[in-house]
């Protein structure tokens, strides 16, 4: 059951979790919107001696991007403090001691951060500026793995080559299919553009295949944090999100509790609505961060 927080109940949540793990989108700005509260909060919540957490699905930015852009709004993280999609993309790969080439449709984030580790890869855009045609392009046999992210210049071409590789094997089988997460939309000031997910959506449609995701909703985030906080205990860990099938989806994935903030794609009549039906909901949710001050 979805509990509503005021004012008068903030002592008790605060209280009630050791660490916090906060969405950024839509909890902490959109776009080049701030949300009420929310540096507050944050600022707040390190002066208790709380664990506070990034934890950010958007692969078009690395640590250190999000680093200097919370910095300059004035919330001082340390840079392992901070999750995003693209790190843990880098954390799976290399947990699956992968080895061979990469065929990658996204930008700068997931690319930096390839590049930053060692690994071997080629965009679409590259394979783009060869000038062939999707009947004429030779697909790499070297390449083993697609990763699939955030592009905002994406375009037919690219969406084709990825098809193409999803599609037809290397010469050791069906290649990996990863992509560091699956929003359908991001919220962007009071309005919402397309997500990965609608790339994804592109991709299964020609070929029926659907990635791993490695960020929110999966649990992996949360099991890299519990190899770095052991003795951090899952029912004193909220989730501070926006989004059902990402932050609150993530939140019942890992076994932690989770705070649904009406600053982003979720309305209260939404929540609601998720009690009647039996579908995803949160612990908690209030209408913005000025609640928990």
């Amino acid at each position: 059951m979805a509990q509503l927080i005021t004012k008068k109940d903030s002592q008790t949540i605060l209280d009630s979790f050791d660490m916090f793990l906060f969405d950024l989108s839509g909890v902490v700005w959109s776009g080049n919107k701030m949300h009420p509260g929310a540096v507050e909060l944050i600022q707040k919540l390190q002066k208790m001696g709380k664990k506070v957490l990034v934890a950010t699905n958007n692969s078009s930015e690395t640590q250190i991007n999000i680093q200097e852009k919370l910095a300059k709004k004035e919330m001082n993280f340390d840079i392992e403090d901070i999750y995003c999609s693209t790190n843990a993309t880098i954390d799976y790969l290399k947990k699956i001691n992968y080895q061979d080439k990469i065929f990658v449709l996204g930008q700068k984030g997931i690319t930096e951060e390839l590049e930053k580790n060692g690994f071997n890869f080629i965009t679409a855009q590259e394979v783009e500026q060869q000038n062939l045609s999707l009947e004429d392009v030779d697909l790499d046999d070297e390449i083993g793995c697609v990763i699939i992210g955030t592009d905002q210049n994406l375009n037919y071409y690219q969406i084709g080559l990825t098809c193409l590789y999803l599609a037809f094997p290397s010469k050791k089988g069906p290649r990996l299919y990863i992509a560091p997460n699956a929003d359908r939309v991001y919220p962007v000031g009071d309005r919402t553009i397309p997500g990965p997910g609608t790339f994804i959506a592109a991709c299964q449609t020609t070929t029926r295949r659907y990635p791993t995701i490695v960020a929110k909703p999966d649990p992996f985030i949360f099991q890299l944090i519990q190899k770095r906080f052991p003795d951090i205990l899952p029912h004193r860990v909220c989730i501070v999100g926006d989004q059902f099938d990402t932050d609150i989806l993530f939140a019942q994935n890992s076994g932690i509790r989770s705070l649904c903030v009406l600053t982003g794609l979720t309305s209260e009549s939404m929540i609601l609505e998720n009690v009647k039906s039996g579908s995803i909901v949160p612990d908690f949710y209030c209408e913005d961060l000025t609640c928990l001050l």
